[in-house]
């Protein structure tokens, strides 16, 4: 970039600079897919979770109440990718948990499913949100008369007979 005479860049220069940045978006969750100047970051952030002894992909998944992978295969159908990591880790039962949630095949994109990730990811994360949502004191221990008043608390009641499927009013 070169200052024009007024001490400013040219406008038209900044706009290409901007939509040249934004026209190569941002690498979804994948196999292989770091840029290499997070390379070193990715790699000490495994080596930190084997010193704090992370759990494996599958004993996650078993937390999570999902059915655990029995293959490489299935953790990952592209040949390449199982192959790599059955190489590196023998059984998929060993599959470490950065990794394995990396390279886990993102959910096809559907109408109502914006997610960019696999479906182990996308579950931890509505399984947190939801929990948060419910450990919320004001819709558990506060949600009550006295501290919403009893006009407030009427109004947070479902009234299934508005029309809307007792969503609120």
């Amino acid at each position: 970039l070169k200052r024009g005479p007024d001490g400013k860049f040219s406008d038209d220069d900044l706009a290409n600079i901007l939509h040249s940045a934004t026209s190569n978006p941002a690498g979804t969750f994948r196999a292989r897919g770091t840029p290499p100047v997070l390379r070193l970051v990715e790699i000490m952030g495994m080596e930190q979770a084997r010193r704090w002894g992370v759990c494996t992909m599958n004993e996650f998944r078993k937390f999570l109440g999902l059915k655990q992978f029995e293959s490489f295969e299935e953790w990952n159908p592209d040949p390449e990718i199982a192959d790599a990591a059955r190489r590196l880790y023998g059984h998929i039962d060993n599959l470490e948990l950065y990794p394995g949630l990396q390279a886990e095949p993102t959910i096809p994109v559907v109408d109502g499913m914006r997610f960019a990730c696999g479906y182990t990811t996308t579950r931890a994360v509505l399984g947190d949100a939801i929990a948060l949502v419910r450990g919320d004191r004001f819709y558990t221990t506060d949600f009550t008369p006295y501290n919403l008043t009893t006009w407030g608390f009427h109004d947070c009641q479902r009234h299934l007979d508005n029309g809307g499927g007792g969503g609120q009013s």
